[in-house]
C-alpha cells in the first residue's frame, strides 16, 4: 500500500495534464484561475489527503471529516460529474506513485484503490448536494 508519510510539498508534485486531458471542463470550470504549478501542488496535498482519509478507524470519523470538506468543494463548485475524471486521474497517479517506488500494481491493488477512491467521492458527493441547499439559504 502507498504510504505518505510528509506533508506535500514540492516533493509531491501531481501533474494535471492527464486531469485535463481527459476532462477539460475540470480546468475550465474548478480550476481557471489556478496556474499549472499551483495545481501539481494542489493535486499532491489531495492525493496526500486521500492518504490521510484511509487512515481512519471509524466510517464515522471518516464521514465527519468529509463532510467538512463538502462545504469547502461546494464553494469550489464541485458537482458530480467531475467526480468520474477527478478519480481516473488519481487512480493513475497512485499507480505511477506506487510502481515508481518499486512495488508492483496487481488488480487486487487497483480494486482495492478503486474502492477506496468510490467510498471517498461517494460521501464527498453525498455530502456535497446534502449542503448546497443549505450554504445557498445562509448565502
Amino acid at each position: 500500500m502507498l504510504v505518505c508519510e510528509r506533508a506535500p510539498d514540492q516533493r509531491h508534485r501531481v501533474h494535471p495534464q492527464e486531469l485535463f486531458e481527459q476532462a477539460p471542463e475540470i480546468r475550465d470550470e474548478l480550476f481557471a484561475d489556478k496556474p499549472t504549478e499551483l495545481l501539481a501542488v494542489k493535486l499532491g496535498s489531495i492525493l496526500h489527503e486521500v492518504l490521510r482519509l484511509l487512515s481512519f478507524e471509524t466510517p464515522r470519523e471518516l464521514a465527519g471529516v468529509i463532510a467538512e470538506m463538502a462545504l469547502k468543494h461546494i464553494e469550489y463548485g464541485l458537482e458530480g460529474k467531475h467526480v468520474a475524471p477527478f478519480k481516473l486521474a488519481m487512480l493513475n497517479t497512485i499507480k505511477a506513485k506506487v510502481t515508481e517506488n518499486g512495488h508492483k500494481w496487481s488488480s487486487k491493488t487497483k480494486k482495492a484503490w478503486l474502492w477506496a477512491l468510490d467510498e471517498i467521492t461517494t460521501l464527498l458527493v453525498e455530502a456535497t448536494n446534502a449542503g448546497r441547499p443549505k450554504v445557498k439559504i445562509l448565502s
